[in-house]
């Protein structure tokens, strides 16, 4: 355990000390207007699932946000899963050096900054977290057996509301556990109590949301949201992703599929980042075939669905393969598992343990070695994306007056000042999201909320500028005109009154 704390804050420390991502500053704005009492997708909006938007909250208020002090919070509680993870293998019996070689190749690729914008609090880790969480309860054999199945159905709600397109791995995951310690001889009656108590966990979850979202009138705004994924994400000409340059259909699906298939190759599915897991595959297709095809199926769906949860929205962002990590280390522990369940010996159990952490520490030296010799300090500072903004809106307005800004919303933290607008994406490619036949309908909602808000300080970012040029042109500068804004600077707009 103590090897595993080590090697996880070392390798985590090129993004616990990083500046603030873009989709980061989304993120922790989420949680940062929780603490505000601000209501999810009522008061603020950005298209996540709530339990992204309340880990950040948590975060936020345990370390608070200077100095990106939050960050800690994602170090341990990742950590802290691998953790929950590797003391679950021990209870079967899995030899300890296979449970090292195992976790220590999960950190090897789960901390590699090529999966991540900055840090592991974007929402395919926290996702994957709770899945790390939510395994370890559902494979323990341990006294607390009913209880912790109550818990893992939970912590796998918690998954799938941190980021929807886990459910496929969620899903063949929950059943492959089950499939794990099935006995024919009783098969029924286990799958009615594993099933009863999965979904009471699952169902307390999505209960304890309700009764948050329901009475603001949050849920209402959040079913509304869901609803317009089709056309922000699905939409083969119109979608996110599309616009955005992300994905280019050619309208031949078997042509759409092999691009897809192509950038996955060259994002993930390669030896140069998956090679050292050779021999944790080889036993899977060795142990579990025999051990049980149901199992086995369970185990290639789960890895199937996650890499399902990258394509699923046509962006294949590389952060997406976060998710594809669910589904092939579930499979990964059904080989070491039916291995060890296979051969009794514990000397083969212990030398087949050395061989992976061999092949394992190969891999993961270089990267010790390089990190071991890196001088980290403090995070950051934040980033002015606009020179001097932070000092003009102290100077200009009070916490009661409102600020707009066009670029991340983490500005609005740092300036500790409420956003005019719940939106938290300014951005032409999702006008096909709001309501309207053109687009200034679509956004006369926003030019309405500015219109009730008056901001005190409109903040023009060079950030993605191309990317908002409708939104510029048909929202923002009418709006600063007809209400007779001040320039302060280049990109600083003052409210007259």
């Amino acid at each position: 355990m103590a090897v595993i704390i080590w090697v996880f804050k070392l390798l985590n420390n090129d993004m616990l000390y990083e500046g603030i991502g873009y989709d980061e500053s989304h993120f922790v704005w989420g949680g940062w207007c929780i603490l505000k009492g601000l209501v999810p997708y009522r008061d603020f909006l950005e298209f996540k699932p709530p339990v992204i938007f309340l880990t950040h909250a948590l975060a936020l208020a345990l370390h608070g946000y200077s100095d990106f002090r939050f960050r800690w919070f994602f170090l341990y509680f990742p950590l802290l899963s691998l953790i929950a993870l590797y003391l679950a293998l021990l209870t079967r019996r899995i030899d300890k050096i296979c449970a090292l070689a195992l976790i220590l190749a999960i950190i090897h690729i789960w901390l590699n900054h090529h999966f991540h914008d900055s840090s592991l609090s974007d929402t395919e880790s926290i996702g994957l977290t709770y899945y790390f969480f939510a395994l370890a309860c559902l494979i323990a054999r341990t006294r607390f057996g009913a209880k912790l199945k109550v818990v893992g159905g939970g912590l796998l709600a918690c998954c799938v509301l941190s980021k929807e397109p886990f459910a496929a791995s969620a899903l063949f995951t929950w059943l492959g556990c089950f499939l794990l310690d099935a006995q024919r001889s009783t098969l029924a009656a286990d799958a009615k109590s594993y099933f009863k108590l999965t979904c009471i966990g699952a169902g307390a979850v999505v209960l304890a949301l309700c009764l948050y979202l329901a009475p603001t009138g949050g849920l209402s705004h959040y079913v509304h949201m869901v609803r317009g994924y089709r056309r922000i994400y699905r939409d083969p000409q119109q979608s996110f992703c599309v616009i955005w340059g992300r994905f280019a259909p050619s309208g031949d699906w078997f042509k759409d599929v092999k691009a897809q298939w192509d950038r996955m190759r060259e994002d993930f599915l390669n030896l140069a980042y998956l090679g050292y897991l050779v021999p944790f595959t080889a036993l899977f297709a060795l142990f579990v075939p025999r051990r049980s095809i149901l199992l086995a199926l369970a185990g290639v769906l789960a890895f199937a669905g996650g890499m399902w949860a990258v394509t699923a929205s046509k962006c294949q962002w590389v952060h997406y393969y976060s998710m594809t990590m669910s589904g092939l280390f579930f499979a990964i522990i059904l080989g070491v598992d039916s291995m060890t369940r296979r051969f009794a010996s514990p000397t083969v159990n212990r030398l087949t343990g050395w061989i992976l952490l061999a092949g394992v520490f190969v891999a993961l030296w270089p990267r010790i070695d390089e990190e071991t010799d890196r001088y980290r300090s403090v995070a950051n500072a934040y980033e002015e994306g606009v020179t001097g903004v932070l000092a003009v809106i102290k100077k200009h307005t009070t916490p009661k007056d409102r600020i707009f800004t066009t670029g991340a919303p983490a500005l609005y933290v740092q300036a500790d000042r409420l956003s005019a607008v719940r939106e938290s994406t300014i951005a032409d490619p999702i006008l096909n999201f709001y309501p309207g036949k053109t687009d200034e309908e679509r956004l006369s909602g926003l030019r309405a909320q500015l219109e009730r808000n008056m901001p005190k300080v409109v903040v023009i970012e060079p950030l993605y500028e191309g990317e908002r040029v409708k939104h510029m042109k048909l929202l923002v500068t009418p709006f600063l005109k007809a209400h007779g804004y001040k320039k302060e600077t280049d990109r600083i707009w003052l409210r007259p009154y």
